[in-house]
């Protein structure tokens, strides 16, 4: 992990990726798949909706996944060809959850009082 700049969680189409892993584990709306990432990374990734929800549309448009409203949220799911596409890729996923569980253990050192103890370092 790089000090004194913000290190990228996600590679270019890794995004994507995640998300199609994600909802292989059932339905999810689009704060979920936030937090669930944010969680993964043991706080250190937050994604935003600006990532989000612009790779759900694509994913939408792709007929990867499908949205359908629940309590007022839209929940997002995979078709069989979003499962397809996941197929394709598994060296993939499993890099980016490796990482995740690499960045979550790595998030436990960084409580608030260790960053103020470590700012001077960073910079």
């Amino acid at each position: 992990m790089a000090f004194g700049r913000r290190a990228r969680f996600f590679e270019s189409g890794e995004v994507r990726l995640a998300i199609l892993s994600l909802l292989s584990e059932g339905p999810k709306h689009g704060y979920q798949l936030m937090k669930e990432m944010e969680e993964r990374s043991g706080g250190l990734y937050r994604s935003s909706a600006g990532s989000v929800y612009p790779t759900l549309q694509l994913l939408e448009d792709e007929d990867l996944i499908q949205a359908e409203q629940k309590e007022g949220k839209r929940a997002y799911s995979l078709t069989d060809a979003g499962r397809a596409e996941l197929e394709k890729d598994p060296e993939g996923v499993r890099r980016i959850w490796e990482r995740a569980e690499k960045w979550e253990e790595w998030g436990h050192f960084m409580n608030p009082d260790t960053v103020s103890l470590m700012k001077p370092w960073m910079a």
